[in-house]
């Protein structure tokens, strides 16, 4: 309300300014005419003393013009002096023509004064009305912001008082739960400690008990190893008497082998080059047939293979040709995109730019192709009853559609789980003009932000480049 009041006034301030610049404005073209009188009648009567000075000349002139030579220069003085006087007399009908000007300016300029003089008084009165008003209104709420905020203390206090009580109330409740505890903790510690103490006891009585019992146990068990070491290096004894023996016996036998296998070794050592000579003569005679034979099959071979490189050289450039005309009949893919809920006979694809298809307007092809795959992927939230029939058309470059008997069709089943279609094993030929995607089935689509994705893979049927 403050900030208001000041505003108000400061506007109320520059209008008094404005008031007070539009007043001293008037008076200061009010100086201005009156400077202006008093510079005309100033000039009007040094005027009327030079009009007095030319006729006592004339007079003087026509009394003495023929007296003295001088007098004939006073006459020409003078005549310029009458001259001069004509044109000032032209000036000052000027000047008194423009301060007539000027006097109507300042009337009107007085009269448009006295008009903003008046709009401004009513709009100081409208300004001071409602400035009145505003500081009554702001006065009543204020009175009314004291009083709620006054209503709003007595409750807090109430409410503090209130809360004050309870807590009180809750503190005496807190110390009669804790010295209850603490009774209750008390007696427990002194049951505890009753039981701790007899419990000490018996495990004392049992410590002492078991002490004895391994005492006993100890003496025993060290009778019963001393026992079974006399028992064991006895065996000990016996085992190594029996290796000994074992050792010797065995030491004999391998001597005895290794008699036995030298002069098996010295036998077979003889035998063995009887049989290396014999080999030695039956392979020079295989190898000069060899040789024979190797010559006749290099000389095979030879041809052969001058037949076959030339047969291979044909096959290769047959290849590259076949490979540069499969490259000119290239394969290319076209994608195409669709979004929202799709509905039946619809062209719902956009290509490029992204402008919907329409019957005779889709993927426009200017030669011959062949379809050789489809890939279809769906991203939406259908549900696994909803499902969507595509079916492929081919219009003409006259826009005309072609009456196929084999419309290539693909179904998508359950979309709330198959998202995907793949496939790669088409033949389908079209002439040039405009293949489109119609939606020739649907049914239970819901989801308005389904996305669905097309690629056609063509083949061109003709050499391109």
């Amino acid at each position: 309300m403050i900030y208001g009041i000041y505003g108000l006034y400061y506007i109320f301030h520059q209008i008094n300014i404005y008031s007070i610049n539009i007043y001293i404005m008037f008076l200061s073209l009010k100086q201005q005419v009156s400077n202006t009188n008093n510079d005309v009648s100033t000039f009007e009567s040094k005027l009327h003393e030079l009009k007095e000075q030319t006729d006592m000349a004339i007079s003087f002139h026509n009394n003495f013009i023929k007296s003295d030579e001088n007098i004939k220069t006073i006459v020409n003085t003078t005549t310029t002096n009458a001259f001069k006087i004509s044109t000032l007399e032209n000036v000052t009908n000027i000047q008194s023509k423009e301060i007539s000007t000027l006097e109507d300016d300042i009337s009107n300029n007085a009269s448009r004064i006295v008009a903003i003089n008046n709009s401004f008084t009513a709009t100081t009165d409208k300004l001071k009305t409602d400035l009145k008003n505003e500081i009554q209104n702001r006065d009543d709420a204020d009175i009314m912001i004291q009083l709620n905020i006054s209503e709003e203390s007595k409750k807090r206090y109430h409410a503090i008082m209130a809360e004050e009580s309870r807590a009180i109330n809750s503190e005496n409740n807190l110390d009669n739960m804790i010295k209850t505890a603490q009774d209750t903790l008390k007696q427990s510690i002194e049951d505890e400690s009753k039981l701790r103490n007899d419990s000490l006891s018996q495990l004392e009585n049992s410590i002492k008990e078991n002490s004895t019992n391994h005492s006993k146990s100890i003496s025993s068990e060290q009778s019963r190893a001393i026992n079974a070491e006399t028992i064991l290096d006895s065996k000990i004894n016996n085992v190594e008497t029996t290796l000994n023996e074992s050792i010797e016996n065995e030491a004999t036998l391998r001597t005895d082998s290794f008699n036995q296998l030298e002069n098996k070794i010295n036998e077979e050592a003889t035998n063995h080059s009887k049989t290396i000579l014999s080999e030695e003569l039956r392979a020079i005679t295989a190898e000069t047939t060899l040789d024979s034979k190797i010559n006749n099959v290099e000389t095979t071979l030879d041809s052969k293979m001058k037949n076959v490189e030339s047969n291979l050289n044909q096959s290769i450039t047959n290849e590259t040709t076949n490979r540069s005309n499969a490259d000119k009949m290239m394969t290319f893919v076209s994608v195409g995109e669709a979004e929202g809920k799709l509905n039946l006979n619809q062209y719902p694809f956009c290509y490029g730019s992204g402008s919907h298809s329409k019957d005779g307007f889709g993927v426009g092809i200017p030669f011959p192709v062949k379809l050789v795959g489809i890939a279809i992927s769906v991203c939406s939230k259908e549900s696994a009853t909803a499902y969507v029939q595509f079916t492929v058309e081919h219009f003409d470059i006259e826009g005309t559609k072609t009456i196929c008997s084999n419309d290539l069709i693909f179904n998508m089943n359950n979309l709330g789980i198959n998202k995907y279609l793949f496939n790669m094993n088409l033949s389908q030929l079209y002439e040039p003009g405009n293949i489109c995607i119609r939606v020739s089935g649907c049914g239970n689509l819901s989801d308005i932000e389904a996305i669905y994705r097309i690629s056609l893979f063509f083949q061109s049927q003709v050499e391109l480049g």
